[in-house]
């Protein structure tokens, strides 16, 4: 239990304007900084959206990076990569409608459960982390991994070690929006999500970040899209490139092409 470890609770305003957000930091209060609410306005409307109230109240930022996977095979005792007894995937040869279309060459079909991992990673967020062996920084792309094995995780925590903070970049002269596609209005996990930063020059993009959610066992980054909009003025057409570019190697399973 580390909810009373010192100093994982706090929000900090760098002096180049960027944050630092502990690790215990709960959702409710993420939302309410106004640290954040003005700078960083698309994640305090993420978080916003991640959980119902009363989840918001007492989960927090390191919990939502480092919660397990989603995947009801694994939530039944049945693996993180499950199989049946002659060696097939189960979610291969079961119902998959909520599993991953990218990043699925196997044995990982499950996808990444966090909601506001995605919009993190397009903002440029790092990791500190703390173990028996000192501390570390890493960016949050690089924390996410595809398990190959049952012997592997889903993120790269090794034994003994602790998120601290998440560092977060000024998010200087960019325009941001996360996107959440659900079966209803009210909360619930969403079927897809897509979390765009822009960098504009004038009307142009002059770069451009977009990680997609829910369709890959990570948050998955689409150099594609990001591509596709490059010094380009942002309309439906050239929205609708980002689109098709994102999925251009998507390969569904048996139950969740709608994706």
């Amino acid at each position: 239990n580390i909810k009373h470890v010192s100093g994982l609770e706090a929000i900090t305003t760098e002096r180049d304007g960027g944050a630092r957000i502990g690790a215990l930091v709960t959702l409710d209060r993420i939302v309410e900084a106004s640290h954040i609410r003005q700078n960083y306005p698309a994640l305090a409307q993420t978080v916003a959206d991640a959980a119902s109230p009363q989840i918001r109240n007492m989960a927090t930022i390191g919990g939502n990076l480092c919660q397990r996977p989603r995947c009801w095979y694994f939530r039944n005792g049945m693996g993180l990569l499950p199989k049946t007894p002659d060696g097939k995937s189960m979610v291969v040869e079961g119902d998959n409608r909520y599993h991953a279309i990218i990043g699925n060459e196997g044995p990982a079909y499950f996808v990444s459960p966090s909601t506001i991992a995605p919009l993190l990673i397009a903002y440029g967020a790092r990791l500190r982390i703390v173990g028996p062996h000192g501390e570390r920084e890493l960016a949050l792309e690089e924390f996410f991994r595809i398990p190959g094995s049952d012997a592997e995780r889903e993120h790269d925590l090794k034994p003994n070690e602790l998120v601290t903070e998440i560092l977060l970049p000024f998010a200087k002269s960019v325009r941001a929006a996360n996107y959440e596609v659900r079966q209803k209005a009210s909360f619930d996990w969403p079927l897809a999500t897509a979390a765009v930063v822009l960098r504009m020059n004038g009307s142009a993009v002059e770069s451009a970040s977009i990680v997609m959610g829910a369709v890959a066992p990570v948050p998955w980054v689409s150099q594609e899209a990001a591509q596709a909009i490059a010094n380009k003025t942002i309309d439906e057409q050239t929205a609708s490139a980002a689109g098709a570019a994102a999925v251009s190697k998507a390969r569904s399973l048996s139950h969740n092409n709608y994706k």
